[in-house]
């Protein structure tokens, strides 16, 4: 699998499978710890720098031209709204005005208050590595990510920029992004139907790879995954036992919401 381009374009897409074979080389081989969502908040962000995390996940919507970095989505320039988180992840707060329900997270969040993804590269340490998950439907936003990461990112003299990780459950915007040369694609699964029609699309590109709801991952699926060389990436991994069954069926990588999972992944010695 992953031996031919698929769509039409002037660059053919590339999967971020190398990319995150070599980012697990770096750390012995074990699977990347992912910090779920840990880029949306400055405080979540330091604080899965300061543990060691991998990559850090990023959310991006384009509200009205601004690139903003939130999972939860927005009702106008005041309100966001979300499922109810269980916990706090990364040190994430919910603020002074919040509602939070048994299935909702409803607050105030003023429009020009709202971190940007260019506020996110500011923050982050120099070495931090993202993973930029696509949200809604904006037809503009995977050209406006794609340069304003490019303008945002501090690379080292000398050094060459590492790739763009991006990956999207919208997979037009996801495949719009991955026709620049510098960007790598994760296709996004989150239920049968997408794990249905995802095959395709990685047979057609070189060095795939899914991000994937763990639910989705049973024996066979995982297997048929590794056979096939895709680099699989699995979420919400929040217990030790699911950290450790996907870890010995051959996942690349683990997004996790959890500090003490995390601090388990890191740990590992190959």
């Amino acid at each position: 699998m992953g031996a031919a381009a698929g769509d039409t374009g002037a660059t053919p897409l590339t999967g971020a499978g190398a990319e995150l074979r070599r980012l697990r080389d770096r750390v012995g081989g074990r699977p990347l710890a992912v910090a779920h969502r840990a880029g949306n908040e400055l405080d979540a962000l330091h604080a899965a720098e300061d543990l060691g995390a991998d990559l850090i996940e990023v959310d991006v919507w384009d509200y009205r031209g601004r690139l903003e970095v939130r999972h939860a989505k927005t009702l106008g320039p005041f309100i966001l709204w979300d499922r109810s988180p269980r916990d706090l992840p990364f040190a994430r707060r919910l603020g002074p005005l919040s509602l939070v329900t048994d299935r909702w997270h409803v607050r105030i969040g003023w429009a020009f208050e709202r971190q940007t993804i260019a506020d996110i590269y500011r923050a982050a340490q120099p070495r931090t590595a993202f993973m930029l998950d696509l949200k809604g439907r904006s037809p503009r936003l995977a050209e406006r990510l794609v340069a304003a990461v490019r303008a945002a990112r501090a690379t080292p003299p000398g050094e060459t920029p590492p790739p763009i990780l991006i990956c999207a459950r919208t997979w037009p915007a996801l495949e719009t992004a991955g026709r620049h040369p510098d960007v790598r694609v994760i296709y996004s699964v989150g239920n049968e139907a997408e794990l249905a029609a995802v095959w395709p699309k990685l047979a057609a590109i070189s060095h795939p790879a899914v991000s994937i709801h763990a639910r989705l991952l049973d024996e066979p699926t995982l297997a048929r995954f590794v056979a096939e060389n895709v680099a699989v990436i699995s979420w919400p991994i929040n217990t030790d036992e699911l950290r450790q069954d996907l870890t010995a069926r051959g996942v690349s990588g683990l997004t996790i919401d959890e500090s003490e999972v995390m601090r388990a992944v890191l740990s590992i010695t190959r």
